[in-house]
């Protein structure tokens, strides 16, 4: 990880297991109470991508991998709401799950209206010097991981302040229960005609 996001990168830094997610912070309702990744990368200030990982060690339970996979999920879910919040269109975020000796690379977006958790690659990682097609298709994992952050475009929001997002990618608030919401509205014009 480090050597595809090395320390004097200008463009991504890589925070290990001591950062609280951004997007969780604002969804739980501060930051004291967000949940932390096991490691964050981020592009500019901007976080864009997160890493579960779990030592071969642990590798044995279920549990784990589904809480790993859940907890992944949550954090690029809520990394997207607070981009759109803010005003910013970044509706793509990458994760990567490391369980023991798999890694598995995940990408969720939103495309109109709906959030999309895609698994994209999945690649071992060796267990001894034998194992060369493992080291390739490791390093092939971890540059379409680099990949997918680099073609998202964070220069925008950097240089200027932030832009309005289209109504359509804001949810709209309610006061309305799921019972009371109108499937269809008639508009005014029409009732008045059948008069």
């Amino acid at each position: 990880m480090t050597s595809f996001f090395p320390g004097n990168d200008p463009h991504y830094e890589l925070h290990w297991a001591n950062r609280r997610s951004q997007g969780s912070g604002e969804r739980r309702g501060g930051s004291h109470l967000a949940l932390k990744p096991d490691a964050t990368i981020t592009k500019g200030c901007f976080e864009l991508g997160y890493v579960e990982l779990k030592p071969p060690l642990e590798d044995r339970s279920q549990r784990y991998y589904i809480e790993d996979i859940w907890a992944l999920a949550g954090f690029a879910k809520d990394c997207i709401d607070s981009h759109l919040q803010h005003g910013r269109k970044i509706t793509i975020v990458a994760c990567l799950h490391i369980f023991g000796y798999q890694i598995t690379l995940y990408q969720m977006s939103f495309n109109g209206g709906i959030y999309v958790w895609q698994d994209v690659s999945t690649a071992y990682l060796p267990r001894d010097h034998y194992d060369n097609g493992c080291t390739l298709q490791c390093l092939k994992l971890l540059r379409t991981f680099k990949s997918i952050l680099d073609n998202i475009d964070v220069q925008p929001y950097l240089r200027a302040p932030t832009q309005k997002v289209d109504d359509i990618l804001r949810p709209q608030p309610t006061n309305l229960s799921p019972t009371k919401r109108p499937f269809f509205e008639r508009s005014r014009s029409s009732s008045v005609s059948k008069k």
